[in-house]
């Protein structure tokens, strides 16, 4: 289990983080939702022992800052919004920056594949689609932790807005991979702007607005007319899918709705 408490950031004099309290639990997708600017990047970098932060973190019974990196590194992976490389790398060497050697060639194939990338190992990275270097990118992530579980208790995968640049198609296939990885008993900690995917594949959803939390809970707990409406400042209204999954339109933020 991932549980923070009175997690507070500053960049400078600006307060980014507000006592944030947060949990997340293996076998779930706990996503982060919130308009831009709202500190979602900011919970993830904290929660992943990336930048400084006041306040609590245990990850798996542990505190997050007592763990040697090299330890951290097999128990979570992560995804950044964005990565760039200087180097012309070909794909499967860029996994290979999150794999321990090169004997481990049989598992960045089998992530490559999973990620529906298989055959583009010797390709050059700086020539792929922004789509498929995210793809890429997840393979990398899901080589580097091999698998949900192990004798220390579950892994993690840390996901920032992982379907971003992909079609709807690959937007499915991706969280779909996560939502496995969750089922077989690893934990998800997912920033989201897609509210609807977000509202399928999620067990938790956490809500931020300029640095704390609005709402957090089920997907229909959290993902309300009245929430929504106050953390995106547009009036926004809520319909259900069989069985009672969350969904929001652009028409719903429409005059008169």
């Amino acid at each position: 289990m991932i549980k923070a408490r009175d997690i507070t950031v500053h960049f400078g004099k600006r307060q980014i983080l507000k006592e944030i309290d947060f949990i997340a639990k293996p076998g779930q997708v706990s996503s982060v939702v919130g308009p831009n600017g709202s500190g979602k990047t900011t919970l993830l970098r904290a929660l992943t022992g990336e930048i400084a932060c006041d306040g609590e973190i245990i990850l798996n019974g542990r505190d997050l800052r007592q763990i040697p990196h090299w330890q951290l590194a097999g128990m979570r992976a992560v995804l950044p919004q964005s990565t760039a490389l200087a180097f012309p790398f070909n794909v499967i060497e860029v996994i290979h920056l999150g794999l321990p050697d090169r004997r481990s060639y049989p598992l960045a194939l089998e992530a490559l594949s999973r990620v529906g990338l298989a055959g583009y190992e010797q390709r050059p990275y700086q020539e792929l689609s922004g789509g498929e270097k995210q793809r890429v990118q997840l393979a990398r992530v899901l080589a580097q932790i091999t698998g949900p579980t192990d004798q220390a208790g579950p892994r993690w995968l840390f996901l920032d807005e992982p379907v971003s640049a992909l079609d709807i198609g690959h937007q499915l296939q991706i969280m779909r991979l996560a939502r496995e990885f969750a089922d077989a008993g690893g934990g998800v900690v997912a920033i989201m702007h897609d509210l609807n995917l977000t509202a399928m594949f999620s067990d938790q959803i956490t809500l931020l607005k300029d640095g704390a939390v609005l709402g957090t809970g089920r997907p229909e707990d959290t993902l309300t007319d009245s929430l929504l409406s106050r953390a995106y400042d547009c009036p926004l209204r809520v319909g259900f899918t069989p069985p009672q999954v969350p969904f929001v339109l652009p028409q719903s933020a429409g005059k008169g709705l």
